[in-house]
């Protein structure tokens, strides 16, 4: 059988590539290609954390209740099992595997060598490593506005120098890691941009990349995950600030009508990072990148086009921000009462219980 291992990285369409995969289920296999189901959706996150160092721990771990390393292997033996009974029951020449998860959390070489070794053990014996590469400092731009979206105050997303960005923002370090299991010849990074994908599209990117040439049978999914603008990112964490995503009496009911509405207003232009964090972005994986182009993109002049000096970043007020973002919580506050006659019985107590308690923390 043949792997085709798509590995991400985080922010690169993964979602709708997923959702896509979803969608043509019935079609993928009519050509030969089997995407196991797990939960429902085609997200192999467990697998990734099922091959996880046993004291490696992260928030999926929390919510599986994950403490102890002992926990680790019996997760680690049960998920594997439920992988391989999928490969035993269903035949099929090729097999798509896609998570994120694969390049930003098994960071270390013992991980990877035990995805591999699993993967191997299910009864693979070729691979094909996908990654989508995405230039840092957007990458990093991504990535704050989806925390600011999952209720982040920050007023950055901090620097280079992390080790998360260290890890997914260094492309060079990814293609090593992998191609030290899977042999650099298998390893076929990608770059996430509509200039360079077939056709200007993710989708019947993706499908080339797995060797699909016929991409017509299959039905189209639109994007997931919209941005935010600049104005969008200081108002949305300021009003985090005053109807925050959770307490400890739960999860905010009404969280996500807030995120529609940021999404519904402060979309029409793309998040960019300050200039000076953009540029110690560039300038923290330059070497990396030059690396990749030369082993990978030869005829490139730089891996990635040069990026619009033009940021929209305006130079908010902070105290009329915060007066904005006060008004605008003030109305989303204001829809409570509506929202909670629009409940159904068994919603409305948790509601009114966390907008009781909202302060109380």
């Amino acid at each position: 059988m043949k792997c085709y291992l798509h590995i991400g990285t985080e922010k690169t369409g993964t979602t709708s590539i997923q959702s896509f995969l979803l969608r043509n289920e019935r079609r993928m296999k009519k050509v030969g290609y089997c995407c196991p189901k797990i939960d429902q959706q085609f997200n192999h996150r467990s697998l990734a954390v099922a091959c996880f160092d046993d004291d490696h721990r992260d928030d999926f771990t929390m919510l599986e209740g994950i403490e102890t390393c002992e926990q680790m292997r019996r997760y680690r033996q049960k998920t594997l099992r439920q992988y391989r009974s999928l490969f035993s029951k269903d035949k099929y020449p090729n097999v798509v595997l896609s998570s994120e998860h694969f390049q930003s959390r098994l960071v270390s070489e013992s991980e990877v060598a035990r995805l591999r070794a699993a993967l191997d053990n299910f009864g693979f014996n070729e691979y094909v490593v996908i990654v989508y590469l995405r230039e840092p400092a957007e990458l990093a731009a991504s990535l704050y506005c989806m925390n600011v979206k999952n209720g982040s105050t920050a007023a950055t997303p901090g620097g280079p120098e992390s080790p998360y960005f260290a890890n997914v923002c260094d492309h060079r370090r990814t293609i090593e890691r992998f191609a030290a299991q899977f042999g650099m010849s298998n390893i076929y990074p990608r770059l996430f941009s509509t200039t360079e994908f077939v056709g200007g599209n993710l989708l019947a990117d993706f499908l080339r990349s797995i060797e699909i040439e016929e991409t017509e049978q299959f039905i189209q999914t639109s994007s997931h995950n919209k941005g935010l603008s600049n104005l969008g990112i200081e108002l949305m964490r300021r009003v985090n600030a005053q109807i925050p995503i959770s307490n400890e009496h739960g999860n905010n009911p009404l969280y996500p009508k807030i995120v529609e509405h940021f999404e519904t207003y402060y979309s029409q232009s793309k998040y960019c990072l300050p200039l000076e964090l953009a540029d110690r972005f560039r300038e923290s994986f330059a070497g990396s990148c030059d690396w990749v182009r030369s082993r990978f993109f030869p005829d490139r002049n730089s891996l990635f086009e040069p990026l619009n000096r033009q940021n929209d970043v305006a130079k908010f007020n902070a105290d009329e921000l915060d007066i904005i973002a006060k008004s605008i919580a003030g109305i989303l506050l204001g829809q409570e009462e509506e929202a909670i006659g629009q409940a159904t019985t068994n919603d409305r107590a948790s509601i009114w219980s966390f907008i009781q308690n909202r302060w109380a923390s």
